[in-house]
């Protein structure tokens, strides 16, 4: 979301700056390395959150974002955890619920910094796998190769913050 040193970011081939804050949140969702959060929401309302940019300030949750956010949950793996304060989570737990969020919301592109961390290799594999099947824009920084091989169609490698490789994972 910061504005880029050199080059444009360019969804819809229109500058990002372009966007209205609404339309920008339907374009693009994030899930950051670290997520902290003061307030204990439930896992439900974390999760719904990623339906407002669908919505009016005033607007309630209708039927289908109600299954929006259920779908979301239930293919993240913590829907029993619905109803449970965000703060009483694992951190792995947390990573779960806001890639959730990212589904709910239901952007053209997401955008994941680590969004593997925390979680235990089995469910690295499945979120990873659900993100590709979930959409054709992700781009994810992770610093696991193998990882990456596994499940993504491009790889960019960085070194000091300069591209030193690109291409298909072979």
């Amino acid at each position: 979301m910061l504005k880029p040193s050199t080059g444009a970011v360019l969804p819809d081939n229109r500058p990002l700056e372009d966007f209205q804050p609404r339309d920008r949140a339907r374009a693009i969702a994030a899930v950051a390395q670290e997520s902290h959060t003061e307030f204990d929401f439930t896992v439900a309302e974390v999760v719904a959150m990623g339906r407002l940019p669908h919505h009016g300030l005033l607007d309630r949750m209708t039927a289908t974002d109600r299954r929006v956010c259920a779908a979301a949950l239930e293919h993240v793996g913590p829907a029993e955890f619905a109803d449970r304060g965000v703060l009483t989570l694992s951190a792995g737990e947390r990573q779960r619920v806001l890639i959730a969020r990212t589904l709910a919301q239901e952007p053209r592109i997401r955008v994941l910094d680590k969004p593997t961390n925390h979680l235990d290799i089995r469910h690295q594999l499945e979120i990873l796998a659900l993100v590709r099947r979930s959409g054709p824009n992700v781009l994810a920084a992770l610093h696991d190769l193998n990882l990456a091989a596994a499940t993504c169609d491009a790889v960019h490698v960085l070194d000091g913050g300069r591209l030193v490789a690109s291409g298909t994972p072979a």
